[in-house]
């Protein structure tokens, strides 16, 4: 993989969040975000097609990208594909971020998820959408070396408290 690609997959990622931002506070249209995230998501699939997954070999926030990329997608095959080469490259990857791409696979289908790390906010309140088997969710998330959900629940908390304060001092 060269540098120009690696580069490449961080700008596609700073699109991607971009992107959000601007949707979620209604700046651009769903049409829109939805064209750009197809972009995004094309450029993906030619990048895993050409040099295959990207592992941390590539670096930590190279790695994030595509990850965060593929789960943004919104594409089944797409992640289904990532999932198992995630599997196939156990070494060089973070095993806990399988439970994202199960969950989301999971979320999108119409399924309830088996690790919890999907969600949504509303009025500042975090709910965890359907979790398969809640009471042992904790010993899934163990098993891919994942916080409790509880402990999960109070790191997004944190996360959105810093967050709504970083905006209101703009």
């Amino acid at each position: 993989m060269t540098k120009d690609i690696i580069k490449e997959l961080r700008g596609l990622l700073k699109n991607d969040q971009e992107i959000i931002a601007a949707f979620s506070q209604r700046k651009i249209d769903r049409r829109i975000w939805l064209e750009r995230v197809k972009k995004n998501t094309t450029r993906v699939k030619q990048i895993l097609k050409q040099h295959g997954i990207v592992t941390k070999q590539y670096g930590e926030n190279t790695y994030k990208a595509m990850l965060v990329l593929v789960l943004h997608s919104g594409d089944i095959p797409l992640m289904k594909q990532y999932l198992e080469m995630h599997r196939q490259n156990d070494s060089n990857v973070e095993r806990k971020d399988e439970a994202m791409l199960v969950d989301k696979i999971k979320v999108i289908s119409g399924g309830e998820q088996m690790y919890g790390t999907q969600y949504k906010v509303k009025n500042g309140s975090v709910a965890f959408l359907p979790i398969r088997d809640e009471k042992n969710v904790d010993k899934r998330r163990e098993s891919l070396g994942l916080p409790s959900l509880e402990k999960y629940k109070r790191g997004i908390k944190q996360s959105l408290l810093c967050h709504r304060q970083n905006s209101t001092r703009k």
